[in-house]
């Protein structure tokens, strides 16, 4: 078998046992480029998405588990999901409506719907311009982050 029709066949197994991913992706371009932001674990055809992780195994939206390799490069040695961390993060989180919604979504994207479809309505409910809004969504978080 060669590279290119091995590939294939991965490829197709991959989208054979993704349905949801793939809808959760086709969903995710209208808010976010791409449907994802980890783009360093992010390959084509689309991103898998994950539901969920415990110790060292993800489980994506469509119920296939996943050793995580990279272990997410961020829940480090501890796994994810751990009981005691993630009880500390609840205590922790936002009392606003948008930063509890932000940080507890599951799908990336999925903050960025809610910032589109509810967060901008109550920004100009309040008053707020487009350019004001522009301000605090775009040009706010541009300077910050701009190394």
């Amino acid at each position: 078998m060669s590279l290119s029709e091995l590939r294939a066949r991965l490829e197709s197994e991959y989208r054979e046992r993704t349905s949801k991913s793939r809808r959760l992706f086709q969903e995710g371009c209208q808010f976010l480029p791409g449907a994802d932001t980890r783009f360093g674990t992010c390959f084509p055809p689309y991103p898998t998405y994950i539901d969920y992780g415990k110790g060292r195994y993800l489980y994506d939206v469509d119920g296939n588990e996943i050793l995580d390799f990279t272990n997410n490069a961020t829940t480090l040695i501890h796994g994810h999901a751990h009981p005691e961390i993630t009880e500390a993060i609840q205590g922790q989180r936002l009392g606003a409506p948008v930063g509890q919604h932000l940080i507890s979504t599951r799908y990336n994207w999925h903050g960025f719907d809610y910032l589109l479809r509810q967060f901008v309505p109550l920004l100009k409910e309040e008053g707020l311009n487009d350019d004001q809004i522009q301000t605090i969504l775009i040009e706010n978080p541009r300077a910050v982050l701009d190394f």
